[in-house]
């Protein structure tokens, strides 16, 4: 290196002055960064695409309006299902009730047959024996 009396400024051998130098080694550094950006993903300029991960917070605040969603059709299906039982249990009830009538007018049925056929039996008995 050589010293220039008019200026203070520094000379290398190469002829460049020590702003020049230091203007060099500050675009290698912002060179190296990029790289190290592009190498690593973790580039903050834009693109002009939207970021294909959105941010912590705002997954998390997705997260739960999805699951606020999920809650309230929940509540809702299991509020339907609730209805759709107690019909289901009314129509049972009503059902079986029938049922019952049913069976003891079948059994009233039975038994009037029965008399009826004991009764021709025994009129059929009588008159041969007369």
């Amino acid at each position: 290196m050589e010293d220039n009396a008019a200026s203070p400024v520094v000379v290398d051998e190469a002829g460049q002055t020590e702003t020049e130098l230091v203007a060099e080694g500050e675009k290698a550094s912002e060179a190296e960064g990029e790289w190290e950006m592009v190498a690593t993903g973790d580039s903050d300029v834009f693109t002009g695409e939207e970021d294909p991960a959105p941010p912590k917070a705002q997954q998390q605040q997705e997260q739960a309006q999805e699951e606020k969603k999920t809650v309230t059709t929940d509540r809702l299906d299991a509020k339907k299902l609730m209805e759709m039982v107690t019909a289901l249990c009314e129509q049972s009830a009503q059902q079986c009730a029938l049922i019952g009538a049913l069976a003891e007018r079948v059994d009233t049925l039975e038994e009037a047959d029965r008399r009826r056929r004991r009764n021709k039996k025994i009129k059929g008995w009588q008159e041969e024996h007369k």
